[in-house]
């Protein structure tokens, strides 16, 4: 149920990198309107101001406290108690312009893209999209073939950047001949 938008957010950020401006997810979520506590030893978690459907993100330790291996966990949960509507783990050390990614989509406010007659979380839906299922499904689509053409063109330019352009002389273009004897 984690809308796709979030994802594409850090996979994006796999092939686009770092950007010179980028600030780290905590500054995402803060510039939102998150309330955001920082720890000193590096954890820390943010709470979205909508009470109608807060999310939290926490980067928290994964073993005995420590914080060597922390783990980050986002989670949507209905006021009301219950099982989250959708949750992410992330665990090991992740790159910040990776999770900058993610809490910039995170924060987005646009709609996520979802069929009108999409199944979802009764407590997640604010209105209906006036999508079928189908224009939702081609929009996925759509920015993944754009995400496939840009690793495409990537690879393509680490390629030629990096080999050496071959040496061209007229002899190495004629065939060899052996002399007979």
């Amino acid at each position: 149920m984690v809308p796709a938008e979030i994802i594409a957010g850090f996979t994006d950020r796999l092939l686009d990198g770092p950007r010179r401006d980028d600030t780290g997810p905590w500054e995402h979520m803060q510039k939102a309107g998150w309330s955001v506590d920082l720890r000193q030893d590096g954890t820390g978690e943010a709470i979205s101001p909508d009470p109608r459907l807060p999310i939290q993100a926490e980067l928290r330790p994964m073993f005995n406290d420590s914080p060597d291996h922390l783990a980050w966990r986002i989670e949507t949960k209905p006021e009301h108690s219950g099982p989250p509507i959708w949750q992410i783990w992330i665990s090991g050390s992740v790159p910040d312009h990776l999770m900058a990614g993610l809490a910039e989509q995170l924060v987005s406010t646009a709609p996520a893209l979802r069929g009108m007659h999409d199944l979802d979380h009764y407590a997640a839906r604010q209105e209906n999209s006036p999508l079928t299922p189908e224009q939702a499904v081609e929009a996925h689509f759509s920015r993944i073939d754009a995400a496939r053409t840009r690793a495409r063109t990537q690879r393509r330019t680490r390629l030629t950047t990096r080999l050496p352009a071959p040496a061209f002389t007229p002899a190495s273009r004629a065939p060899s001949r052996a002399a007979r004897p």
